[in-house]
């Protein structure tokens, strides 16, 4: 009976915290595969980047990188994190953002700007990206930037 108690209070506590105890997969960063080109030629031996960063995300050390192919593609697998509780109130509004980088020898680029929900199917991203032909585009905070990626293709999962 104690037991009992001690459940129904933690379960209640829960529920009137805005938690619930559920079990879930978040996606942090979705699949994300491309190509990176000068002017169309494939460029290997590049470093390809992921980060989190907010303020200069290129400049920011990031564990999630790796080197172009010798055709230029890359492709980083979907990140996630398992969770235990659910906030069903704040999980609609939970968003994480990534920023693809990329590393020449001589530059570094910003490359794409993503932002994924924190809950329900993640998507596939498919970037093409030419270090000779940046776009200029707003950011999220409508500050104007560079970016050499653009979106080819995004399929749900």
């Amino acid at each position: 009976m104690r037991t009992f108690l001690l459940f129904f209070v933690v379960c209640v506590a829960l529920a009137l915290s805005g938690c619930v105890p559920f079990p879930h997969s978040v996606t942090l960063i979705p699949e994300l595969s491309g190509t990176v080109t000068e002017s169309g030629v494939p460029l290997s031996n590049v470093n390809v980047y992921l980060s989190g960063g907010q303020n200069n995300p290129c400049k920011e050390p990031t564990e999630i990188a790796q080197t172009a192919n010798h055709d230029g593609s890359f492709k980083f697998e979907r990140v996630s994190r398992f969770n235990l509780l659910y906030a069903p109130l704040v999980a609609p509004i939970s968003v994480s953002e990534f920023t693809l980088c990329i590393s020449t020898p001589t530059q570094t680029f910003l490359g794409f700007r993503g932002v994924t929900r924190s809950y329900g199917t993640s998507e596939a991203l498919l970037v093409s990206c030419d270090t000779m032909r940046p776009r200029t585009l707003n950011n999220r905070v409508g500050v104007k930037e560079e970016r050499v990626c653009e979106l080819v293709k995004a399929k749900r999962q």
